[in-house]
């Protein structure tokens, strides 16, 4: 008698329909939780009017684009000076062209229980992104730990307690001056601390708030939360990016990142003729009013020059008019 058939195929054939139920139920899951997504909120404390909010059509931005903001708005980021440095073009916040910030912190906030959906564990950090916040850029994936690397974060900048965070912001704002920038990091992991850190946020905001208007300054706080697990259903509230595009916008700002400062090719400034319905002067008011300033000046410097050259004029005898007046009486 021969050997008996295999039965390799009809093995493989009852695994695959047990395995069927599990891929149902990872589908399902999949459905309902989109990937980790990074928000990234520009909040202005004290006065104000050193950011503006652009007409671009999407908040969505790379970890090097966020990068380029803070090196634009602040003048020394991670121990360097970075006065005078360029913005990835078509972001959606940008730096006043006149005014400039005192100094900013860069506050990160991630672990598994940052819940910002509504009726999550901390309505009120979800209350300042949404309506404190002049702008803000997204993000997807989890780069809350490589933006506090860009900013130049240490392991001493982790707050260990929501009783330690109000002290821990006051000590990084009085370090923020000369618009220095600062960082500060929190790491939020069950429902009881996102709580206790939600109401200690709200009220270490409205303190340093208060302590900036009193002294006149603007202190610019930088908020990166890390969403580990966004509702699908919140996510489709945001524009969707393609993420072949996606890629592309990241390898080009891998590119860009060494020579930022050198290429810029002035498309920000391109966009802004118009104005966004934000107070910032367009381009064509900006160009009338140096054109004026400078005329204005230089015609005033010539009246000043004619006027003291005339006066310092020396005197002397005419010696044509004193020679006709000798000959006339001589006659």
């Amino acid at each position: 008698a021969g050997p008996p058939p295999r039965t390799d195929t009809k093995h493989r054939q009852g695994t695959m329909v047990r395995s069927l139920p599990s891929l149902g139920v990872a589908a399902a899951f999949l459905a309902t939780v989109a990937d980790a997504r990074t928000t990234v909120a520009v909040l202005e404390v004290g006065k104000g009017g050193v950011v503006r909010r652009t007409t671009a059509s999407s908040p969505h931005a790379s970890v090097h684009g966020v990068a380029s903001f803070w090196n634009a708005a602040h003048d020394e980021v991670a121990g360097r000076n970075r006065r005078g440095s360029a913005q990835h073009p078509g972001m959606a916040v940008v730096p006043d062209l006149f005014s400039r910030a005192d100094g900013g912190i860069v506050f990160g906030l991630s672990g598994s229980a940052i819940d910002l959906t509504s009726g999550g564990a901390m309505p009120r950090l979800a209350n300042l992104l949404e309506t404190e916040a002049v702008g803000s850029f997204e993000l997807s994936g989890s780069h809350s730990a490589t933006l506090l690397k860009k900013a130049g974060a240490k392991a001493e900048d982790a707050v260990g307690s929501a009783a330690d965070l109000a002290t821990s912001l006051k000590t990084k704002a009085a370090a923020a001056v000369d618009n220095r920038l600062e960082r500060l990091s929190i790491s939020v992991h069950d429902e009881a601390s996102a709580s206790a850190f939600d109401s200690a946020i709200a009220a270490a905001v409205q303190s340093l708030q208060k302590q900036s208007e009193k002294s006149g300054k603007t202190l610019l706080l930088h908020l990166v939360v890390d969403e580990e697990q966004v509702p699908a259903a919140h996510e489709a509230e945001a524009e969707e990016v393609p993420s072949d595009r996606r890629r592309l916008e990241d390898m080009q700002d891998e590119q860009q990142d060494g020579n930022n400062n050198q290429n810029y090719n002035g498309n920000y400034y391109n966009q802004r003729q118009t104005g966004d319905g934000y107070g910032e002067k367009t381009i064509f008011q900006i160009q009338y009013f140096n054109v004026v300033l400078w005329s204005a000046i230089g015609l005033t410097i010539v009246l000043i020059s004619a006027i003291s050259m005339m006066i310092n004029m020396p005197l002397m005898a005419d010696t044509l008019l004193f020679g006709e007046s000798a000959k006339v009486v001589g006659d």
